[in-house]
């Protein structure tokens, strides 16, 4: 597998930042504001596997401030760039203790090294089931990953945005 779309699908599976604060989200991509609604701030920390030549499968474990844990199953495909970043798409999953919510990223990545990419982009809210079956929403995220070997590696990614009917607590 070339290194470069390797590390660009360890970046995308981590989506993540390293650093103290490394998002700083400058538009609020969510519906308006009413019964349900939360602020959207999450952390995950991810490792994934090679399905492909420019696909992987990502899984992980995520904190999000206001909603709790929840447990992360991904699937992710990198396209080259002419310019040489990565356009990277990919479906999550976050399985949480009263339900689902289904996710899909679209955004860009672009390689620091052989190994490692940042990546930015929007998550959008697909759908969910139990608490989540009416969930819409949108955040930024940003994150980065790194190969760590020649059938994957290791990332981290913040999500942060508005969600929007949202039932219930944790």
């Amino acid at each position: 597998m070339n290194a470069k779309i390797a590390a660009i699908a360890v970046v995308a599976a981590l989506t993540g930042c390293q650093g103290a604060d490394p998002t700083s989200p400058d538009q609020d991509l969510s519906l308006h504001r009413g019964r349900g609604d939360r602020d959207w701030s999450s952390r995950c920390v991810t490792t994934f596997v090679f399905t492909g030549p420019a696909s992987l499968h990502i899984t992980g474990m995520c904190r999000f401030e206001d909603l709790g844990s929840a447990a992360l199953s991904a699937d992710q495909t990198l396209a080259a760039n002419p310019d040489g970043t990565q356009t990277i798409e990919n479906v999550s999953t976050y399985q949480f203790r009263h339900g689902t919510l289904t996710t899909k990223f679209v955004g860009q990545g672009q390689f620091t090294s052989a190994s490692h990419i940042g990546f930015s982009g929007t998550e959008t809210v697909q759908g969910g089931t139990g608490r989540f079956s009416r969930a819409r929403g949108a955040g930024h995220l940003e994150g980065s990953a790194d190969v760590t070997g020649p059938t994957g590696g290791e990332g981290l990614y913040r999500t942060t945005g508005r969600l929007d009917r949202v039932r219930g607590q944790r």
